[in-house]
């Protein structure tokens, strides 16, 4: 938490507005607001995370958020988050998107609302609850349908249906491949190799509002060679050459995945690329890699053994 003496201030009007509120598990509602400003970075921003339901839910004003000494530009980013009922849903989100603050708040908010794991029960509505979030996820930039690579993109599909996911930016130093040795290389008959991709992202699915039998496709057309593949710990890999790119894709892949697994809610089939749910995610929402995988993807310009090397270490890392 940024602790300033307006941040207090903020920080004592959330009390105060949210005293007595509960969210659906009986704890505090309090908690909320207390755990999106933790993740902020600037007193507005923090001051906006704290106060975010305050006019939506308990009847303040804006004239009340400058009673404390709050900016005009925090009071711009609160009005923003208020839904008015008037206002579809998704028509509420897409004002969010121009105001950075407003959208960093947002996006905390639609995280945090989105972690099933806060329900002791899950029904319908909270599911049909989550797809929105997702949906409006992707209108802020926090998830999408595809990720473009120099050679086409790669998307994620569910029975057929576009379906979004996250995508983490790795950083190149994350994924660097280097010969231990210049002896070693040699031992093994090839040349050293050292160096990084150009980019790498981790692509993260979330089964949670899924159903068993429910097929998630990994979707590409690259039009490309295949140049390695190989599977290590937990992850099968793949690596392609097209246009002097090279591009490597890397499955998640649960060293039991040919066997009913009772830890998680999915199963992958390497054949097919795909991963198919067979268990009810919701039973599985308490921990996050039994009901979300990933997969890797990363490109290097170049279409050299060497490039074909790193490209593969960095998808089957």
């Amino acid at each position: 938490m940024l602790y300033t003496p307006l941040t207090k201030r903020a920080m004592r009007l959330c009390f105060d507005a949210h005293a007595g509120q509960f969210d659906k598990c009986g704890i505090a509602y309090v908690n909320h607001p207390l755990h999106l400003a933790e993740q902020m970075t600037t007193e507005d921003e923090a001051c906006v995370a704290l106060l975010h339901d305050v006019m939506e839910d308990c009847g303040k004003t804006p004239d009340d958020l400058r009673a404390i000494g709050l900016s005009e530009r925090a009071i711009e980013a609160l009005e923003l988050l208020t839904h008015r009922d008037d206002v579809p849903y998704l028509d509420y989100v897409r004002g969010v998107q121009g105001n950075p603050i407003a959208r960093k708040v947002k996006v905390a908010d639609l995280r945090h609302n989105s972690e099933l794991a806060r329900l002791d029960v899950v029904t319908s509505k909270d599911l049909a609850r989550l797809r929105k979030y997702m949906e409006a996820r992707v209108l802020l930039g926090d998830m999408a349908y595809e990720l473009a690579t120099p050679v086409g993109p790669v998307s994620v599909t569910v029975n057929g249906e576009p379906y979004p996911f996250e995508v983490v930016d790795e950083a190149r130093e994350a994924c660097s491949f280097f010969e231990e040795t210049d002896a070693d290389a040699a031992r093994e008959g090839m040349a050293p190799v050292a160096g990084s991709t150009d980019r790498t992202f981790w692509l993260e699915i979330d089964t949670l509002p899924l159903a068993v039998g429910d097929r998630i496709a990994v979707v590409y057309v690259f039009g490309s060679e295949v140049v390695d593949r190989g599977s290590g710990d937990h992850v099968s890999y793949q690596v392609h050459v097209k246009d002097d790119y090279t591009v490597g894709l890397g499955f998640y892949d649960d060293e039991s995945s040919g066997i009913a697994n009772s830890w998680c809610s999915y199963r992958f089939d390497p054949a097919g690329q795909a991963y198919t749910v067979v268990d009810d995610p919701v039973r599985h929402r308490y921990y996050r890699f039994a009901h979300k995988f990933g997969m890797r993807v990363a490109w290097r310009h170049g279409a050299s053994e060497a490039d074909a090397l790193i490209v593969g270490w960095a998808a089957g890392f």
